[in-house]
């Protein structure tokens, strides 16, 4: 049962991430597609989903969809992004070395996926490296 099992993880763990990102259906303000490029570059959807799409579900990172609705705020995102063990010191989130502007759009990103108040559209990385979200 063991080697069933180990077998079925490495073959869970091996399937790609992020090819699909769940955004707003809704046209995302500048800053917001800045944050979204972030999202893709850094390969944030290696630990974290969106609405249960992207990471395997083996990875760590916490679903970041409607963080509103858990109270965070934009300088809380940024300073958890920039140094995590500063907010938690059980994460195992690693610092991300990101200048001050690209935190701050992969914040308002993040902040973005509040789907109480817009429904969820599936796109591709490919779109988002092509700049085509709608």
């Amino acid at each position: 049962m063991g080697i069933v099992y180990l077998n079925l993880m490495g073959i869970a763990g091996s399937k790609p991430y992020g090819e699909v990102i769940v955004i707003p259906d809704r046209q995302l303000t500048p800053v917001e597609m800045k944050g979204l490029n972030v999202w893709v570059e850094r390969d944030c959807a290696y630990c974290h989903r969106i609405m249960g799409k992207g990471a395997p579900a083996t990875r760590e990172g916490p679903d970041l969809s409607n963080v509103i609705a858990k109270g965070r705020t934009k300088e809380w995102l940024v300073n958890m992004i920039k140094d995590p063990k500063s907010i938690s010191r059980w994460t195992t989130m690693p610092k991300y070395n990101l200048d001050e502007e690209a935190l701050k759009a992969l914040a308002d990103f993040i902040l973005a996926l509040d789907f109480k108040e817009h429904r969820m559209k599936i796109i591709s990385r490919a779109d988002v490296k092509a700049g085509n979200t709608k």
